[in-house]
């Protein structure tokens, strides 16, 4: 995904409201657990200095699209957001990394306080870095996957493991399984709360204009009015930026919403001007080479042929000629 692009659609997604919907209906199934305040940015790179047997230091360093910290009725979890444009096959042993980086940190930071506050009781717990009784956040990583095709990659670590005869030994391989959001293929549209089923929707359709025309009309009245990011994202998914921000300012509404349902038809409206004036175009132009082919088939002279391409067809000699040549 182009750099570009990612942050369009990181700047849609970031926005608190949405992130809660998107957790509420992929995490907590549809139920309405998280609020915009429950939301707590967290900085998504993860580092870690390793010491190797000899001393050496390694970095494992990664970065993740989004990460926050929710509070969900007492509870804390980390969710981790990632956008993909492209199927990844290797993906569930990238996401298993982000994960294990982020407990590690959890530990970590479990293990300095204790030492700041010196709390070990025994050698287990020095040795691991935490009590008994302490307990990491929940991480868990939301995919979006934005590509045309349909993901075909594994969808957990089993899937890209091979056991040949010994099946058996997944029972012993622990396994990882992603949660995957298929944006072109969304479920449960209805369960999301902000404009999100909106974006959904659209980009559901957006390989089929006539759906989206219909989707659209259907959904008018949640349409007439929506944010500009809105715009700017599907604009850029759809790649239709440069045409959609064109009608951007005829669309505007009161306090810098949108008029979605007015934008599809601006754009419409637009190309069908266009085709229309296309086909105008090309009629005249076969127009000019049936009277040429014509002409030349009664063995009129050039020079009377251009004469009369000027006269009926509104030409400059210049213009007349250059047609005439092509059949010469």
């Amino acid at each position: 995904m182009s750099q570009k692009k990612d942050q369009i659609i990181l700047n849609y997604l970031e926005k608190p409201e949405r992130l809660a919907d998107l957790i509420n209906v992929n995490c907590f199934r549809g139920e309405q657990v998280v609020k915009e305040s429950d939301i707590h940015v967290l900085s998504g790179e993860t580092k870690h200095i390793i010491k190797d047997k000899n001393g050496e230091i390694l970095t494992v360093s990664r970065f993740r699209d989004i990460l926050r910290a929710v509070t969900a009725n007492g509870i804390f979890i980390i969710i981790g957001c990632e956008n993909q444009m492209k199927i990844h096959y290797a993906m569930p042993v990238r996401e298993m990394l982000y994960d294990a980086l982020n407990y590690t940190d959890q530990v970590k930071q479990i293990a300095r306080e204790h030492k700041k506050n010196k709390e070990w009781k025994n050698s287990e717990e020095f040795l691991s870095g935490m009590t008994k009784e302490d307990r990491l956040k929940p991480v868990i990583t939301l995919l979006l996957y934005y590509g045309e095709k349909p993901w075909d990659g594994s969808l957990d670590l089993h899937g890209i493991l091979e056991f040949g005869e010994y099946e058996y030994l997944k029972e012993y391989v622990p396994n990882y399984r992603m949660n995957l959001i298929s944006v072109r293929c969304p479920e449960d549209l209805e369960h999301y709360h902000t404009d999100l089923r909106e974006f959904l929707g659209i980009m559901k359709y957006a390989s089929d204009a006539w759906g989206m025309e219909r989707y659209v009309e259907r959904n008018k009245a949640r349409f007439d009015c929506v944010e500009e990011d809105l715009l700017e994202v599907i604009a850029e998914l759809l790649g239709e930026k440069k045409r959609l921000m064109l009608v951007k300012e005829e669309v505007e509404e009161e306090g810098g919403k949108i008029n979605m349902c007015k934008a599809f038809d601006q754009l419409e409206e637009r190309g069908f001007r266009k085709g229309r004036e296309l086909g105008i175009e090309q009629g005249i132009k076969q127009g000019i080479e049936v009277f040429i082919l014509d002409k030349m088939e009664d063995k009129v002279e050039p020079q009377k042929i251009i004469e009369k391409l000027q006269y009926r067809f509104s030409l400059t000699y210049g213009d007349a000629w250059k047609y005439l040549e092509r059949y010469m």
